[in-house]
């Protein structure tokens, strides 16, 4: 185990009016990075962020009206308060679930020019309800908006209703996918409601304790993760839902991210710390702490050479630090080697050899 003290950038910077977005808006926004001794970069805001979605080797983050790029442009700037962000794994567009005076609304932001709206896309939120989330599911090709009676499930074609899941249980405040598009998973407070795509039915139910604070699916979709406020993160196997590992001493459990491996989570434990859990050995940690400032959520990029970064919220900054000390998940890369070696000696033909 070993702890890494990081430093926090204040910076004090002007707040823009609310209004509108575009080119002139997102060119005053943009802020310089900085670069600490240690190589953190950082990258300030014009406006405190609150949440950071990743897309292959950029994120975007929202504060309370401003939907921003890592490096600090402004893409949309909403004169209502942004509550859900959702961005498209093709990367062309972010849906967005905004709402003043409890009046909601979801709109859909082109990453390319920050304009607003798609092809297509209307939401009628008195024939269909109060948005009050959304996710883009199966690589970008439906996108779920969930009411609190109803989670509705768009194709991102025509931005027609493909089909809904009704009576889901409960009013998700988030929702993520499995990677795979088998599954969508909803949370309200306390609950966590796992969806089969194909039947549109409840798969798995949960209730804890504790309100859960952050859920997620590993990248070979193998596992979901349950991260609860009291610090603990339960890992099920997604063939049967039953618990596979249990992971302690999270501090406050504020947000989790997989690796791209998932062989390691990184975890906001607090405030002040961020761990990093190596999941085929838990006790082995790494501890990044701050002396002032306030983590809130994270992620995990590449860079253009494919390697590791993680992506934090720290105060009114994104931080971005490289990950060397990730090492690949060794028996995973072994066992989809044996597994394409199997497929191609199945296609084989009687009496031919692999050098054949």
């Amino acid at each position: 185990m070993k702890h890494i003290t990081l430093p926090l950038l204040l910076t004090v910077c002007s707040m823009m009016a609310p209004g509108s977005s575009s080119a002139a808006n997102r060119s005053k926004a943009h802020t310089n990075k900085t670069v600490t001794e240690s190589g953190v970069y950082i990258f300030p805001r014009t406006e405190a962020p609150e949440n950071i979605e990743m897309f292959s080797a950029t994120a975007y983050t929202t504060g309370l009206h401003q939907l921003q790029t890592l490096s600090g442009h402004e893409l949309f700037l909403f004169n209502d308060t942004i509550r859900n962000m959702a961005v498209n794994p093709t990367g062309i567009n972010i849906a967005v679930v905004h709402d003043k005076k409890n009046k909601a609304q979801i709109d859909i932001i082109n990453t390319v020019n920050g304009t607003k709206g798609a092809k297509g896309f209307k939401y009628n939120a008195k024939e269909l309800g109060r948005p009050v989330s959304s996710c883009y599911l199966d690589d970008g090709r439906m996108l779920a908006i969930a009411t609190d009676k109803v989670i509705y499930l768009f194709e991102t074609k025509q931005y027609t209703i493909a089909g809904k899941i009704e009576n889901p249980g409960l009013t998700p405040r988030y929702m993520v996918g499995s990677p795979n598009g088998y599954y969508l998973a909803a949370v309200e407070g306390d609950k966590v409601n796992v969806y089969n795509l194909e039947t549109r039915a409840l798969r798995k139910a949960f209730q804890f304790d504790d309100p859960v604070n952050d859920i997620a699916f590993s990248p070979n979709n193998t596992d979901f993760g349950i991260l609860t406020a009291d610090g603990l993160l339960a890992l099920y196997n997604t063939r049967s839902f039953e618990i596979r590992k249990m992971i302690d001493n999270l501090g406050q459990g504020e947000a989790f991210a997989f690796n791209f491996d998932g062989k390691y989570v990184a975890v906001v434990t607090g405030p002040d710390q961020i761990q990093v859990v190596n999941l085929v050995r838990d006790s082995e940690r790494d501890y990044f702490d701050i002396s002032v400032g306030d983590f809130k959520d994270l992620t995990f990029l590449y860079d253009a050479n494919r390697n590791t970064l993680m992506a934090a919220i720290e105060g009114p900054a994104v931080t971005v630090r490289r990950m060397p000390g990730l090492e690949p998940f060794y028996s995973k890369l072994i066992a989809e080697e044996v597994d394409k070696k199997m497929d191609e000696w199945l296609k084989m033909m009687p009496g031919e050899s692999m050098e054949e």
